[in-house]
C-alpha cells in the first residue's frame, strides 16, 4: 500500500472527528422507520457530527433481531443520501454473523464499519485477533475496533490493537477510554500514525487529544453535538481555556446521563433528546425510561445549556 493510499484511508479523512452512534428511535417498541430518517435529517441539518454510526449500542443493535438490524442499516443508509458518511455496527457474538452484517453494510454502500470482539464468549486475545483477521478478508471496507470491555466482558490490550492496525483496512479504534484512561496513550504511541484513535467516552474527549488521540464516538452529540465540537476546535486553534470551560459546561449533561446506579446511558440521552423537542421514544425493555426525577435534572441542565 502507498503513503498515498494510507492517508486517504486514514479515519479523520474519512469520517471526522465527532462520529455519532445515531438512536434506534421506537414507536411502541417497533422500530419507527419514518422517525429514523427524520433523525438522520435533524442530526444532518443541525451539523451536529462528522459521521454517522448505525446500529451502535446507542442505536441499541444487542436489542433489534437479525432482520431488524437489516433493514435499520437500509432505511438509515437511504435517508443520509450520501451527504454524511455513514458507518454500520456490524458487531455480533459469532465471526460469521459480524461478516453478514458486515457485507449487507458493503452492499448497501456503506462508508464503514464499526466492530466490537465477541461478546460474552469471553475470547482470548488470540481469538480476537482472528475474529478480526477473518472479517478483513472477508470485506473491503474501513474497519473501526470497537473496545468496550464493560458490555463485552474483553478488552482489547494494546499489545492486541498494535497487531490489528497492521491489517490494511483496520483503520481506527473506538476506545473507551473511562475503563483505563492510560491504554489510549498505549495504543496511540505503538501504533501507526496513520491509525486512529477515538474516545468511546463523551466525557474523555478532549483527553483523549492530549493522549495522541484524534476525536470521539459521542452519544451526548444528539444533544450537543455542536458544542463537542467546538470544543474540540478550541483544542485544535491552541485554546486550551476556552476548550476546558466548554467541555466543563457539558461535562454537567454527561454527569446527568448516569444518574443514580444507571450503568448505560441510552435511556437518559433519549430522554434529554426528547425534551429539546426531537422525540425518539423509549429504550427498549429491560432499560427502563427516564423517571420524573432523572427528567428535572436534565431539564435543569438542558436549561442552562440553552437546548430547552
Amino acid at each position: 500500500m502507498t503513503v498515498k493510499e494510507k492517508k486517504e484511508k486514514n479515519a479523520v479523512n474519512l469520517f471526522g472527528q465527532v462520529l455519532l452512534p445515531m438512536f434506534t428511535p421506537f414507536d411502541d417498541y417497533a422500530i419507527d422507520h419514518e422517525k429514523t430518517g427524520d433523525l438522520v435529517d435533524f442530526l444532518i441539518e443541525k451539523n451536529y457530527c462528522d459521521s454517522l454510526i448505525i446500529a451502535g449500542t446507542n442505536g441499541e443493535f444487542y436489542a433489534l433481531s437479525e432482520d431488524e438490524r437489516k433493514a435499520l442499516f437500509k432505511t438509515a443508509q437511504k435517508a443520509a443520501e450520501d451527504r454524511i458518511p455513514t458507518i454500520a455496527g456490524t458487531g455480533a457474538n459469532t465471526t460469521k454473523q459480524t461478516i453478514e452484517y458486515s457485507k449487507v453494510a458493503e452492499d448497501l454502500g456503506y462508508d464503514g464499519v464499526m466492530i466490537l470482539p465477541p461478546y460474552y464468549g469471553k475470547p482470548t486475545q488470540e481469538e480476537v485477533l482472528n475474529h478480526f483477521e477473518d472479517i478483513a478478508r472477508e470485506i473491503d471496507l474501513p474497519i473501526i475496533i470497537y473496545n468496550i470491555p464493560i458490555f463485552t466482558g474483553v478488552n482489547i490490550v494494546p499489545e492486541t490493537t498494535e497487531k490489528l492496525a497492521r491489517i490494511d483496512n483496520v483503520i481506527a479504534i473506538k476506545e473507551e477510554a473511562g475503563i483505563n484512561p492510560v491504554q489510549c496513550s498505549e495504543v496511540a504511541l505503538n501504533t501507526p500514525a496513520d491509525f486512529t484513535v477515538y474516545s468511546g467516552d463523551d466525557v474523555m474527549a478532549l483527553q483523549i487529544l492530549i493522549q495522541g488521540g484524534s476525536g470521539v464516538v459521542s452519544g451526548g452529540s444528539h444533544v450537543v453535538g455542536d458544542l463537542m465540537k467546538k470544543q474540540i476546535d478550541y483544542f485544535n486553534e491552541g485554546k486550551p481555556d476556552k476548550a476546558r470551560n466548554l467541555y466543563l459546561k457539558t461535562y454537567k449533561l454527561f454527569d446527568a446521563l448516569s444518574q443514580g446506579d444507571r450503568i448505560n446511558p441510552i435511556p437518559l440521552t433519549k430522554a434529554a433528546l426528547n425534551l429539546t423537542g426531537f422525540e425518539v421514544g423509549k429504550p427498549r425493555p429491560p432499560l427502563k425510561p427516564a423517571t420524573e426525577k432523572e427528567e428535572k435534572r436534565l431539564e435543569e441542565v438542558l436549561d442552562d445549556l440553552g437546548k430547552i
